[in-house]
């Protein structure tokens, strides 16, 4: 008899060999002989050829028809058995007529009888996470609100799940496509796209497309194992990067004069502004500047900057007067503080606000005053006599 296990050229199907059971029975055990062993398997112990198996010989004495049931038992999983588990055979016994009897069967060699089992295996599914990662430096704020299509788009034939995008943003950064259908073993690819701009985000390099690929293997006994490149622990990642443009801002520092109304005040003065700040917060080209009174005319604001910022943060500058002026008291607070608060709005821009502004300028405020001055008064007392010209002085 002859055992064959029928299987897809691309399934990996068991090995069944010692797994089958083959019994012969007479169908009148009183008549008909039997081998000495009535149970076989599909062991290489009773293999003659590729697949095929024999009982041992079967002796007769006496011619006649002999009916025999072959039947095969046993399971496999992922093998569906022959739907008919028991075949008959028949050998039919001639005498010759010269003291010699000879046989035929409908069990041969060239045409056994076959059991024709069959190899199958389950559907098995997968799904896969892709991931947004927006990187923002630790400095910046970042977007506060973002969002990006994520596409899956299925190479060569590769099955499909029933939704095929998906979006990410700020609260949801990862999406699982699938399930994905297998119905038998192979190598599948997908190509993962992402769409989307944000003011400041520099998009993944490869946002046109990275693959994801699906090894789904046969585990020889009727079931299918899905595993894809990306996972839960280690999911397909797009990262983007969040940055910021650089920011400037510039600052006055004004001069106050102040003369009571019934004084002149000075023809002329001069004041110089100095501004210094600690190591690593930005300065401007010029970090000096004088302010003026003379013929010309009067300069009595400077200006002080551009100062470029690039990142966020609280700057702080220290912008000192200097200069004498006779007459003049000079700002009690020599020393004054400005500053540059930098602030990321999110959309790849900042903005530098300083504490003095052309509205509301640092000022340093003097005061114009005079020394009093003493007076001494001389009088003279003239004395006439009568009817004299004579002039007395007493």
């Amino acid at each position: 008899m002859k055992k064959i296990l029928d299987a897809d050229d691309d399934l990996t199907p068991p090995d069944i060999e010692g797994e089958f059971t083959f019994t012969i029975t007479a169908d009148d055990p009183t008549d008909a002989p039997l081998p000495e062993e009535t149970s076989i398997t599909n062991s290489s112990e009773y293999e003659i050829s590729d697949g095929l198996y024999e009982f041992g010989p079967i002796t007769y004495t006496a011619p006649g028809t002999y009916e025999y049931t072959v039947s095969e038992s046993g399971e496999v999983e992922g093998v569906t058995n022959d739907l008919e588990a028991s075949k008959t055979v028949t050998v039919v016994v001639t005498d010759n007529g010269d003291g010699t009897l000879s046989y035929e069967a409908t069990d041969t060699v060239d045409d056994p009888v076959t059991f024709i089992n069959t190899y199958e295996v389950e559907p098995t599914t997968v799904t896969f996470p892709v991931t947004k990662d927006l990187v923002v430096p630790d400095e910046l704020d970042g977007p506060k609100e973002w969002k990006y299509t994520i596409n899956v788009a299925a190479v060569n034939g590769a099955p499909e799940a029933e939704t095929m995008s998906g979006e990410v943003n700020q609260t949801t950064q990862t999406i699982t496509f699938g399930e994905f259908e297998y119905t038998k073993p192979g190598t599948y690819e997908y190509t993962v796209s992402e769409t989307g701009t944000i003011p400041g985000v520099t998009n993944d390099p490869q946002a046109g497309g990275k693959t994801v690929t699906v090894t789904v293997t046969d585990n020889s006994d009727g079931t299918l194992t899905a595993e894809a490149t990306s996972t839960t622990e280690e999911p397909l990642t797009f990262t983007n990067k969040y940055n910021v443009g650089e920011t400037t801002a510039e600052f006055p520092a004004k001069k106050v004069l102040q003369v009571p109304t019934n004084l002149e005040g000075p023809e002329e003065w001069s004041y110089t502004f100095t501004v210094t700040c600690e190591d690593g917060v930005p300065t401007a080209d010029t970090m000096s500047g004088t302010v003026y009174k003379n013929a010309e005319g009067t300069v009595d604001t400077v200006t002080f900057g551009e100062f470029k910022y690039t990142t966020p943060g609280t700057y702080e500058y220290t912008v000192t007067e200097d200069g004498t002026v006779a007459g003049v008291e000079n700002d009690p607070e020599p020393s004054k503080t400005v500053t540059v608060t930098v602030v990321d709005n999110g959309n790849g821009t900042m903005t530098a606000t300083p504490t003095s502004t052309a509205d509301n300028p640092l000022e340093f405020v003097n005061t114009y005053s005079v020394t009093p001055v003493t007076a001494t008064l001389e009088v003279y007392k003239r004395v006439y006599a009568t009817g004299s010209t004579a002039e007395k002085i007493i």
